[in-house]
């Protein structure tokens, strides 16, 4: 049979000697190819010009495409000849280096310039110390030639100080972020601060703390046979995918456990005492399986236990990513809705010990007070665990049914993705809930406030008493609400060298933030005192507990009356009032739209868009105004006009930009506002509440240019006029019959705002 191969081989290798073409036919073959294609290209080209359309400009885009794709393929060639000229090792190291070098850095840096700038540093440096070293010991230094004796000395020198100059820069903190100007600061001294306890500070009570698990955890003892209190698992296969075939074996032996049986485990701090206690879960988002998340929140367990409630680590970490994820990243795709499916049986089992006699937190748990607080992914997955809460059957599978329907108060998002999963393919909608999300600026890991898309599409019903409200914290990162996460987003390793950590607020003001916030918005849903809110209106009621930096906040609820919310429909002269009418004069730029983030993720609001430039002489200023039906809304002096507002960042005019550079905005952008009743106005200018902020600029990596992210995004803040502010301006203005709005740009010289969500809002007042 061998031979028989033999035979049969060498038989071809005979006839293609024979019939192999020769110098002339490759060359044939060659001009073939190149003619054949570019007159493939002309002639499809031509056929689809109209007839008597066969100008020049169609003749060049005909002709100049094939050209340039045969110079393209010359260079091709070239450097394909050029890297065969190689020695044939030295070809062969250096593709091997380029991925060796090139790898990590892609793997765990979030800068795509910089793992082509530190390939290429780490290949050049390499090379050059390497090859001189090898030089100075295969040979005899006294025998070189003065030249080379220079040029390896000055190459030794350069590669050992690229060297050290490399682990200096990797080692040092970054530098401060472009310049930003507080606008909130302009009459900070006439705000009155809040007359409420510190929500920042411990509370009155001992904690105490427990675990609850499975008891048989592989990795860690704490859930394993050091484990206090035994709890259930739960088959959670209908909504993971991916733990199958190798990458399924890895991680069922890793954890000792597969989909069917995810443990239920969980690290509790809770208050000493006879009472009952408001339940709080918190949950971690995507980090490395190994390196464990839960412990993370151990500064807020203690301090919300400290405060009178049970707070609950859930660990998630088995539906974390690790290294088997570079293979298809099936176990960690579109698994938010197991992450909230996972809180919900935890509530379960909270449920069934707070009815055991034999369970340590038997009555302990004051039932109708439960809320869930998530961080990155977990932040998603609160707002669906909310939105499970309230259905009979899983959105994506009907025949699993849900039924859970526990009175969750409050949901908490800290620096959350949105919609990475999709009930039914729309995104997550929410009505009737209490809802607080948290961004900060200098976060690298979700760069964009992207968790206002949820905020946007929480809805309430005129007779709720729910509310929602946004902070975004500016120097805050994405991994400094977890301690054990710390300041670099990109986790331990090669790509916390890269982070500008100088920029960000330290850890310990970050999680003082935290504290702030959480604290405030769980004692007001839990306790139903109204007070704390005044925060998410406007923050310098809480200057002197919060760690200096800027803050822009939004807050609504169901006493907001809208105007124009720009969602009815394409018409920019139509509102969301029936028979109102939107009039403008001398923008620049005018349109609706929907807010877009930093990635061009669409933030489930729709804004109009302005932009005036007032910076040469005679400009008249720029107007948008709102004609009111007659007795459309009824008022009185407690209540509030309300407008959200934002700055984009962009200059309507980029010639007057470099005609006056000396113009800017500082200290904060400013205009007016004007109501009119019947034929009386009340008129008043933004500094004398607080000036629009202008857009946030930030520098995530050490050097700006790294960044792929944009500097800054608009972020809206919302503004609260009081009524009886107005009515001093003019004790002729009367609340009764306004029929304008007008918001008059006269006061900046420039700007370009997104406005959003014009209407009124009626004081929330404690019974």
């Amino acid at each position: 049979m061998k031979k028989a191969l033999i035979l049969v081989r060498d038989w071809f290798k005979k006839q293609w000697i024979h019939y192999r073409p020769g110098k002339t036919t490759w060359k044939g073959i060659s001009w073939g190819l190149i003619g054949g294609g570019c007159l493939f290209w002309v002639i499809t080209q031509i056929v689809m010009v109209v007839p008597g359309m066969l100008t020049w400009v169609v003749l060049l885009n005909t002709l100049v495409p094939p050209l340039l794709i045969l110079m393209g393929a010359a260079l091709i060639h070239w450097l394909l000849e050029w890297l065969n000229s190689w020695p044939k090792m030295f070809r062969w190291a250096f593709i091997a280096a380029l991925v060796l070098f090139s790898a990590p850095f892609a793997l765990m840096v979030r800068f795509d310039k910089a793992t082509v700038i530190g390939t290429v540093y780490l290949v050049i440096t390499t090379a050059l110390l390497c090859g001189i070293v090898t030089v100075l010991l295969k040979t005899n230094w006294n025998n070189l030639r003065i030249v080379k004796k220079i040029g390896m000395t000055t190459g030794l020198i350069v590669g050992i100080a690229s060297i050290v100059f490399g682990m200096v820069w990797l080692l040092t903190p970054g530098g401060k972020n472009p310049e930003n100007i507080n606008a909130a600061l302009v009459n900070i001294e006439d705000v009155q601060p809040m007359d409420l306890p510190n929500p920042s500070l411990p509370g009155p009570y001992t904690v105490k703390t427990l675990t609850y698990g499975s008891g048989t955890d592989l990795r860690r003892p704490e859930y394993g046979k050091e484990v206090d209190l035994i709890s259930r698992s739960v088959d959670a296969s209908p909504f993971v995918q991916g733990w199958k075939g190798f990458v399924g074996w890895v991680l069922r032996s890793y954890w000792g456990f597969d989909l069917q049986n995810l443990p239920l485990n969980g690290r509790i701090w809770y208050p000493v005492g006879d009472e009952e206690y408001p339940l709080v879960l918190v949950v971690h988002g995507n980090h490395r399986q190994e390196d464990f998340s839960d412990p993370g929140y151990a500064y807020l367990g203690e301090h919300l236990a400290s405060r009178g409630m049970i707070v609950v680590s859930v660990d998630e970490n088995f539906l974390n990513g690790t290294w088997t994820s570079l293979f298809n990243g099936e176990e960690t795709k579109n698994e938010n809705d197991a992450r909230a499916w996972m809180l919900l049986e935890h509530l379960r089992l909270w449920k069934s010990w707070n009815q055991n006699e034999e369970s340590p937190f038997y009555q302990k748990v004051d039932w109708n007070n439960l809320a869930l607080i998530g961080h990155s992914r977990g932040g998603e997955a609160v707002a669906e665990a909310a939105l499970f809460n309230t259905l009979p059957t899983y959105p994506d599978n009907a025949k699993i049914e849900f039924n859970y329907h526990y009175p969750i108060q409050a949901v908490i998002a800290i620096a959350p993705i949105d919609s990475q999963y999709n009930p039914g393919g729309v995104k997550t909608p929410l009505s009737d809930i209490n809802y607080l999300v948290l961004h900060g600026s200098m976060d690298g890991d979700v760069s964009s406030f992207d968790g206002i898309g949820q905020y946007n599409r929480i809805k309430f019903t005129p007779d709720s008493d729910h509310y929602k409200a946004a902070v975004y914290i500016h120097g805050a990162n994405h991994g400094q609400f977890n301690s054990g996460w710390g300041n670099s987003d990109s986790g331990p390793g090669l790509g916390a060298g890269f982070w500008n950590t100088m920029a960000m607020l330290p850890a310990v003001e970050q999680e003082t933030t935290a504290k702030v916030f959480v604290s405030a918005f769980l004692e007001t849903a839990f306790d139903k005192n109204l007070d704390y809110l005044e925060i998410f209106r406007d923050w310098r009621v809480a200057a002197n507990w919060l760690p200096e930096t800027i803050y822009l906040t939004q807050y609504n609820d169901s006493r907001y009356i809208v105007l124009a919310d720009f969602e009815e429909d394409l018409n920019s002269g139509t509102t969301t009032l029936e028979n109102g009418e939107i009039f403008s004069l001398n923008f620049d730029h005018w349109k609706e739209s929907i807010l877009k983030g930093k990635w061009n993720q669409d933030l489930s609001t729709s804004v109009v868009s302005l932009g005036w430039d007032n910076r040469t002489k005679g400009s008249f200023p720029a107007v948008y105004g709102i004609n009111l039906p007659e007795n459309s809304i009824q008022l009185n002096s407690q209540d509030y006009f309300v407008f959200s507002m934002g700055d984009t960042g962009e200059d309507p005019n980029t010639k007057n930009k470099e005609l006056f550079p000396e113009v800017n905005q500082t200290p904060g952008i400013n205009f007016c506002v004007e109501l009119s009743s019947g034929n009386q106005k009340a008129v008043i200018q933004m500094d004398e509440l607080m000036l629009l902020q202008p857009q946030i600029k930030v520098q995530l990596s050490k050097a700006g240019f790294m960044d792929k992210a944009e500097v800054g995004e608009t972020i809206l803040q919302r503004f609260y006029i009081p009524l009886n502010l107005l009515q001093s301006k003019n004790p002729q203005f009367k609340l009764e019959g306004i029929n304008k709005i007008v918001f008059r740009f006269d006061l900046s010289p420039y700007g370009w705002v997104v406005l959003d969500d014009i209407g009124f809002w009626q004081e929330i007042r404690n019974e």
